[in-house]
């Protein structure tokens, strides 16, 4: 775990960050019916239909086997659950259905009471499109072959115009959404995961630009006060500086902090400083992790020009530049979503493990 960093976390916030997208944007005007019949329903049931934070967008009680779910999604597509008072039914079971993604027309819902996970829906071309990729996943992590990168260009091929695809995308590497998002129709475009899928990909562009250049750009991010600092106006005060890029919630980010001091205490004085950019979301969090580990070089978070995702496309933590005082690249050790993994290398030397001893040899050259 250590090896590969807080990658897994950020992997999961950014898929269930995408999964929760298509259900919080703005209404459309038009609403959806659902009407179901599940054999084994009893007559009086509350029949519910649930986000995956377990809100509610539509309930109402059974009639016999019978029911009728009204709403509005609050954009072209969005994935809910089926939820039954299981305890009626004395099951053993969550009382959730399978993934029932849902559209704004009239649909059909329709299955057993005592098969919850296999409920049929239609009238939805977004489950369609979802079950056919879910058939397809399954195969290929039981495969041991995920994420099986042309079965995936293969299926966004042939789902041009599904509302489903951008939202596949947004899971792809760059080089997949960026071939892709051209080919999809301007239905797709238009919707509100097709727009963020265009964000995504000018990001992966943004981030493709910045890999070829040596020098980093005076980003911005906001310190403990929240005042905003631009990261050249730091570093020119100092020979090098070694921006580390961590988290609270990253335990291999913060347990380096004691590395990272030692070096700091003995290089200070001679020109070297030390910049630590939080991916936190929340700042409570982040703060409360510098009063647990009291780092004594200079904290900012990343949350104005938001540079991890904007610039620099880390896709894992901890990630570290060493540059100097007017920007130029030295050294850095970033595993990132654009197709390089590390800018530029100094003598062969690692970051994490050579630090000192790089930091001995760029001194000398002063």
């Amino acid at each position: 775990m250590k090896k590969n960093g807080c990658s897994r976390r950020m992997l999961v916030a950014g898929i269930g960050a995408m999964l929760l997208l298509t259900n919080v944007t703005a209404q459309s005007g038009k609403g959806f019916v659902l009407k179901g019949k599940i054999d084994g329903l009893k007559d009086g049931s509350l029949v519910s239909l649930l986000s995956f934070e377990n809100d509610t967008l539509s309930k109402t009680i059974s009639k016999g086997a019978r029911f009728v779910l009204k709403g509005i999604l609050k954009q072209e597509t969005g994935f809910y659950f089926l939820s039954l008072d299981t305890a009626k039914y004395h099951s053993t079971e969550d009382g959730r259905s399978n993934t029932l993604w849902l559209v704004n027309e009239k649909m059909e819902l329709t299955g057993k009471i005592n098969s919850l996970k296999q409920l049929h829906l239609k009238g939805s071309e977004v489950q369609h499109d979802w079950e056919e990729f879910k058939n397809l996943q399954d195969r290929y992590v039981k495969e041991a072959a995920w994420p099986a990168i042309p079965a995936m260009q293969e299926y966004i091929d042939r789902h041009t115009n599904s509302l489903f695809a951008p939202i596949v995308l947004r899971m792809q590497p760059p080089e997949i959404q960026n071939k892709a998002y051209e080919h999809l129709s301007e239905r797709v475009k238009q919707s509100a995961a097709g727009q963020e899928l265009a964000k995504l990909v000018d990001r992966n562009h943004a981030v493709t630009r910045f890999a070829a250049r040596d020098s980093i750009p005076d980003f911005k991010f906001s310190d403990r006060n929240g005042d905003s600092v631009s990261i050249l106006s730091v570093a020119s005060k100092h020979k090098y500086t070694l921006i580390d890029f961590w988290a609270s919630w990253c335990g291999p980010c913060r347990a380096s902090f004691p590395k990272l001091d030692k070096v700091y205490q003995k290089f200070n004085s001679k020109g070297f400083n030390i910049v630590g950019i939080s991916l936190d979301e929340k700042k409570p969090d982040w703060l409360k992790a510098l009063e647990d580990e009291n780092p004594i070089w200079f904290q900012g978070l990343d949350n104005l020009d938001e540079v991890s995702k904007n610039i620099f496309g880390i896709k894992s933590i901890p990630g570290y530049l060493l540059i100097d005082s007017s920007g130029k690249i030295i050294q850095s050790q970033i595993r990132s979503f654009a197709v390089y993994e590390q800018i530029q290398t100094y003598k062969g030397k690692s970051l994490v493990d050579d630090l000192q001893e790089m930091l001995e040899l760029l001194l000398k050259e002063k």
